[in-house]
């Protein structure tokens, strides 16, 4: 059993899984172009060894037009820096996939779409990152947003 104080000074007894009282939101965005099969991603920087997953967000905005928008996206960790789609494809372990949460990813144009998890899962080991890759199958300019919740320490 863990005692933990929090920001408040109050002492919660009992934490099953402790970890540190403060989290931080990690954020970014970037743009994939529509002209058919065009992949992106971005990267967090390295966080600690030991780390807590709490939540993710996923943000897709689609350019208005007259074509519906279809993408694939990958929510991953690694340890390395990746220079291309296969190398996050070969070497970065997945934490989200599009095709294992039967989340739809085809919509009307000019819409987005927004998604959130809460993860509560823990990741120990070397310093790692966080990112989001994404594939644009469509014709419109597409822009994916992502932010991470983590707990260091």
């Amino acid at each position: 059993m863990a005692k933990i104080v929090n920001s408040s000074q109050q002492i919660i007894a009992g934490v099953q899984f402790p970890r540190g009282v403060y989290s931080r939101v990690i954020a970014f965005s970037f743009p994939l172009n529509g002209a058919g099969n065009i992949d992106g991603w971005d990267i967090t920087g390295i966080v600690a060894q030991n780390v807590w997953l709490l939540n993710v967000m996923l943000r897709v905005v689609h350019e208005g037009g007259a074509s519906a928008a279809s993408f694939n996206w990958r929510i991953f960790t690694t340890t390395t820096v990746p220079k291309t789609g296969q190398e996050v494809a070969v070497d970065a372990d997945t934490v989200i996939d599009s095709r294992s949460v039967g989340v739809p990813y085809i919509w009307d144009a000019g819409s987005d779409v927004q998604y959130s998890w809460d993860m509560n899962r823990l990741f120990t080991g070397t310093g790692r990152r966080f990112g989001i890759w994404a594939q644009n199958n469509g014709l419109k300019l597409m822009w994916v947003f992502g932010s991470f919740t983590i707990s260091e320490g």
